[in-house]
């Protein structure tokens, strides 16, 4: 049982394709400015040192050339989730390779609950559905991304 929809916190805009990143803090400085724009992350430099310093406990890279990016912060006031996707990939610390699909979770240091909870629906969703990472990683356009997680999710 999915307990939330990464979907109902994800939008168009959060979703950046064919991103031009190169190493894993520029991806998560461009992320960080995503949720900004949809005025979840009140402070982008706290943000973005929250979620680098969950970074350096340990990677958050998945399979299948997915990372997970993720923290709790206080420059946060609400959950928020963006994406991106990179072409030639990202070196995340994954075992298989570098990472092609990067999600980026954040929740309010206050709710340290909130982007576990999203964490949790994000896996499950890509578990339940083999193949959905590389599909979404595939994905011409941010509206066809969101449509192809949101089809997994109803699932």
């Amino acid at each position: 049982m999915i307990i939330m929809r990464i979907t109902d916190l994800l939008t168009e805009d959060g979703i950046l394709i064919g991103a031009a990143a190169t190493t894993k803090e520029e991806a998560i400085t461009m992320l960080v400015s995503g949720p900004e724009r949809f005025g979840c992350v009140v402070d982008p430099a706290v943000c973005r040192a929250d979620v680098l310093a969950r970074e350096s406990l340990g990677t958050t890279a998945l399979s299948h050339g997915v990372a997970v990016p993720h923290a709790k912060s206080r420059g946060v006031k609400e959950r928020g989730v963006t994406v991106m996707t990179v072409p030639n990939g990202i070196d995340f610390g994954a075992v298989d390779g570098p990472s092609r699909l990067i999600f980026l979770l954040v929740g309010p240091e206050n709710d340290p609950g909130a982007y576990l909870e999203m964490l949790s629906s994000l896996l499950q969703v890509l578990m339940k559905n083999p193949g959905l990472a590389e599909k979404l990683a595939d994905c011409k356009s941010s509206a066809e991304f969101l449509q192809l997680l949101r089809d997994a999710e109803s699932k």
